[in-house]
């Protein structure tokens, strides 16, 4: 099948199981089969999210029309744009409440804001967050969310969070990580620590928890 074909819809490159590599023919999907409905069903992190929206992808190249439902704000997500990841392009995306209470302008809590965790979205990485600040409303709280996965977001990590991460695909994953201050191996400047990987529990780590 022609890879620009009309009706034709690029889903990515055929994967050998067997051998545990990814090929390079390409995965096509005829459109004329998008007769009546679908469901796309997996566990969670396995690529679902990502999926549709190569489908809709697709469909937009080739002037075909779509009414989205979208809850989470994958697709409208796919509108934010930091090509130069400098604090000026983060600002007008900012929650302006959360720097008052911070005691920041919005430009400060923007260059505050330069620390963040990026997974590009080919690949798939569990990202788990533990507010471990005894001051903080949520402290004790654990957020997890799969970054990548198709998706393109960022996430800032805010000071006293615990966080750690765990790869879901089958080959290495990229991480890409902006901090705001220059790392410190003195013990008397960082903040870093250590805390054991099952501190909140080992299931916490599974993907197909919710």
């Amino acid at each position: 099948m022609e890879f620009e074909k009309l009706g034709a819809f690029y889903l990515g490159r055929e994967y050998d199981f067997d051998r545990g590599e990814l090929l390079e023919r390409p995965l096509m999907y005829d459109a004329r089969d998008l007769t009546t409905h679908a469901v796309c069903v997996g566990m969670t992190g396995s690529g679902k999210t990502g999926l549709c929206i190569d489908l809709l992808e697709e469909a937009a190249i080739d002037r075909v029309p779509a009414v989205i439902i979208d809850p989470k704000g994958d697709i409208a997500n796919l509108l934010l744009a930091f090509p130069n990841l400098t604090p000026e392009e983060f600002r007008p995306w900012i929650n302006a409440d959360d720097a008052r209470r911070e005691g920041l302008t919005d430009e400060q809590y923007s260059r505050r804001q330069a620390d963040l965790w990026y997974v590009p979205p080919e690949d798939r990485v569990l990202l788990v967050l533990v507010d471990v600040r005894d001051d903080s409303p949520t402290s004790g709280n654990v957020v997890r969310m799969v970054l990548g996965d198709g998706r393109s977001r960022l996430v800032r990590v805010p000071p006293g969070v615990a966080h750690g991460c765990r790869n879901l695909g089958t080959a290495m994953a990229r991480i890409i990580y902006f901090t705001d201050l220059q790392f410190s191996a003195d013990p008397e400047e960082t903040d870093e620590g250590r805390l054991p990987w099952d501190f909140v529990g080992p299931d916490v780590w599974e993907p197909t928890r919710d």
